[in-house]
């Protein structure tokens, strides 16, 4: 099944096998995600977008939010060669859907990185078009039906009573 995912269907992996595949791929996402937060926001709002308190030129982001990853970074200073790179997945993910700044900052580029990007199509949940629901752009789109091969919620199984 998850190689079917990866494209290489003939693969079994153990459940170690898996749990390591998944950190990977969630590793490198987490690595690019805070890369295109670090490139994009300095270039918008200079390099102490998340500076903690009245110093942090960003003000979308939230106090609480530039305080916990100015804590982490404090913490363990070794570890981390940037301030961004102490930003965890959730705190990233909540950066990046932050309505100001992905209207004003990020929307473009993610667009143009969207592998099926439509040209006007808006990513954001709360703007995206509803006219073709779920395939608003985002990579892999849904089968006509939109649930995923999966039988929707409610629909008879053939063979039950």
């Amino acid at each position: 099944m998850i190689g079917d995912l990866l494209g290489f269907s003939n693969v079994r992996l153990n459940e170690l096998e898996r749990k390591d595949l998944a950190r990977r791929h969630l590793d490198a996402a987490e690595a690019w995600l805070r890369r295109l937060i670090d490139a994009e926001l300095t270039a918008a709002r200079g390099s102490d977008y998340l500076a903690d308190g009245a110093a942090g030129t960003c003000p979308e982001i939230s106090k609480k939010t530039r305080e916990r990853i100015n804590g982490r970074y404090s913490g363990n200073p070794s570890r981390f060669p940037r301030l961004i790179d102490a930003t965890d997945l959730g705190d990233a993910i909540k950066i990046v859907l932050k309505h100001d700044l992905y209207r004003d900052v990020l929307h473009g580029l993610l667009l143009r990185l969207a592998p099926h990007n439509h040209g006007d199509h808006v990513l954001h949940p709360e703007t995206t078009s509803r006219a073709d629901r779920g395939r608003e752009g985002f990579w892999p789109p849904l089968p006509p039906n939109r649930t995923g091969g999966f039988p929707a919620y409610g629909s008879p199984v053939v063979g039950s009573s």
